[in-house]
């Protein structure tokens, strides 16, 4: 951050970061204006503490969301690397240093705050609706994509173009393969996509976890449909790197932020 602190870089840029949510008795409500210089704006704040301060009056445990897509998008004028326009709910690189250290500050500042309501607390969210696609990110994980066949098949080239039924040249010629069409290049992609929503959730899960034992969930959206057809069918859901078996270890709950919309008999691809 070229000499500045993170708190100096908010500072600067917005002055006022939009960050966290809080979830009530089912009902949630963004903070805005939660950090302020560096530390946490209480006259801001103090409203969304005074629900808290409900909820123990009437013995009701609350889920907090830490909302990690509202970010100072302001930041991405001066770090235009970080920005992912295409992204869904999250606007910068998942894996952006920058973006990093900006969470990490800003976590640490909102679970200090809220060490008197540990016994409202019940869990803390780590994300809502999280999605991750590399393939509409310009060429930035490209490399990243190189590395991650090349170690999968041990530098053999020819063994990967037999499995694909190609003839690519190098690691490098290999594009991303979105899509729900099966194929082995789609399943290594998505692998690949996976690896970096992954890491994304144990990053913000490791974070959490230097301030408090609570249980965290992650809302994901798991709704599958059998086909691509149609408004309900969203079986490209498989493709935002938010598969829930890799996101488990993270996750104390497994949070629902969708419906499951799986019919049987199966037929088609979605059997394949």
């Amino acid at each position: 951050c070229d000499g500045q602190t993170v708190a100096d870089l908010i500072h600067v840029h917005i002055h006022i970061i939009t960050a966290a949510g809080l979830e009530t008795v089912g009902q949630s409500v963004i903070l805005f204006q939660l950090l302020f210089r560096g530390s946490v704006d209480h006259l801001t704040f103090q409203q969304y503490l005074e629900r808290l301060d409900a909820c123990r009056e009437n013995n009701i445990s609350a889920d907090f969301i830490i909302s990690p897509h509202y970010f100072p998008s302001t930041l991405y004028t001066d770090y235009p690397e970080m920005h992912h326009p295409q992204g869904l709910m999250v606007k910068y690189r998942y894996d952006n240093p920058i973006a990093r250290e900006v969470l990490t500050e800003y976590i640490e500042m909102l679970m200090n705050s809220l060490l008197p309501y540990q016994d409202v607390i019940g869990s803390i969210t780590l994300a809502h609706e999280p999605s991750q696609l590399a393939h509409q990110s310009g060429d930035y994980y490209k490399p990243h994509f190189e590395k991650y066949l090349t170690e999968l098949y041990n530098g053999n080239l020819a063994e990967m173009n037999r499995i694909y039924g190609t003839d690519y040249k190098s690691f490098a010629e290999v594009p991303f393969t979105p899509g729900t069409k099966p194929s082995p290049q789609l399943f290594d992609y998505i692998n690949f996509n996976d690896s970096i929503g992954t890491d994304f959730i144990k990053f913000l899960h490791d974070e959490v976890a230097k301030y408090t034992d609570k249980p965290v969930n992650t809302k994901i959206m798991h709704w599958i449909g059998n086909s691509d057809a149609g408004a309900a069918e969203k079986r490209w859901l498989l493709g935002v790197g938010a598969d829930p078996e890799k996101l488990a270890p993270y996750s104390d709950i497994m949070g629902n932020d969708s419906e499951l919309d799986a019919r049987v008999p199966f037929s088609g691809e979605f059997e394949e």
